[in-house]
């Protein structure tokens, strides 16, 4: 559950899920990507979002774009 979640009533106990675990750096990955990949269509509109996984070191995402990114960009 995240924290906007109600605890059931049969719960007995809540187990915190950290950033320095492996489930919890995980979760961390993985919102993190949704948040660049928002990032970059509100940035660049015309911007497809393809594939984003969490990875061993980290995240991804490719994207289609109608242009190659430069400096300029």
């Amino acid at each position: 559950l995240d924290l906007s979640q109600t605890v059931p009533a049969h719960t007995t106990a809540i187990t915190p899920v950290t950033a320095d675990s492996e489930e919890g750096l995980q979760i961390l990955r993985h919102s993190v990507s949704h948040i660049m990949a928002q990032a970059v269509q509100k940035l660049f509109p015309n911007t497809k979002v393809t594939i984003g996984p969490s990875i061993e070191n980290g995240f991804y995402y490719d994207f289609q774009f109608n242009f190659s990114f430069s400096e300029a960009h």
